[in-house]
């Protein structure tokens, strides 16, 4: 009877250490002083923000050619045979077959005569070009051709610039944030203290800013001959960054 009373004695010792030892691993991992003592700190916050410039390295185009024809099959065929020839002219110039999208659609079309009941079918091509070389070389073409629509390189940039873009201006923008940190720990009087937090904004490219002579329409081949090269001219386009730093101060 004694054997059995000190083995239950000896569990319950075991599972009081156990309890213990549970709430000595809970109080360390929440660490209440810690709260406690990061409350007592005084902090500031402050936002920087950069904005720097960077030049286009990709260009877009989104021309469009129309047919017509006295029917759906007819309209089909030259359909057919002008997205053929269009998208072999763009692989020929040194395009991808990535670089190019086209789109098809045809559909009735009334003159004002309904007795000539027409059919008008329609090519939407989608133009990535991946560098200024190229797009001038898709540019000419497209001037050249019988396209409609957007005819001149719109510029963008490539994910790869982006990137370089945003880390230029990532850290301009830290760099604002912590000489505006330091004018106001000195208006304080005070000491700037480590970092505690840093908050990305999101950044912002101008990129759908547009210049004077990105843009052409048919009207451009009333005025220029089958010789004449429309320049491509990105220019500058702006890239803006903002970030939140707070600072422990003493």
């Amino acid at each position: 009877m004694a054997s059995k009373s000190n083995s239950i004695s000896l569990d319950l010792r075991l599972l009081l250490l156990v309890l213990i030892l549970l709430n000595v691993f809970t109080l360390l991992m929440w660490s209440p002083w810690s709260e406690n003592e990061k409350s007592d700190k005084r902090q500031i916050s402050v936002t920087g923000s950069s904005v720097i410039d960077g030049e286009p390295d990709e260009f877009s185009f989104s021309p469009r050619y129309e047919v017509t024809a006295a029917s759906e099959s007819e309209v089909n065929e030259q359909v057919a045979d002008k997205s053929t020839e269009i998208n072999d002219a763009l692989l020929q110039i040194g395009l991808e077959q990535k670089q190019i999208e086209i789109n098809a659609n045809n559909f009735d079309y009334y003159w004002f005569d309904e007795s000539e009941d027409q059919h008008r079918g329609s090519l939407y091509i989608q133009i990535s070009a991946k560098d200024k070389d190229q797009a001038e070389k898709v540019q000419q073409y497209l001037v050249s051709s019988d396209a409609t629509g957007q005819l001149t390189a719109r510029p963008d940039f490539s994910r790869e610039a982006l990137k370089e873009l945003e880390s230029r201006a990532r850290t301009a923008a830290i760099e604002d944030a912590k000489s505006a940190a330091e004018r106001t720990a000195s208006e304080l009087d005070t000491d700037l203290g480590r970092v505690v937090s840093v908050t990305d904004a999101d950044g912002y490219s101008d990129r759908f800013r547009y210049y004077d002579g990105d843009f052409a329409t048919a009207e451009v081949r009333l005025e220029a001959s089958d010789s004449a090269s429309i320049p491509v001219t990105p220019g500058q386009q702006e890239f803006s960054f903002e970030v939140k730093v707070t600072f422990e101060i003493d």
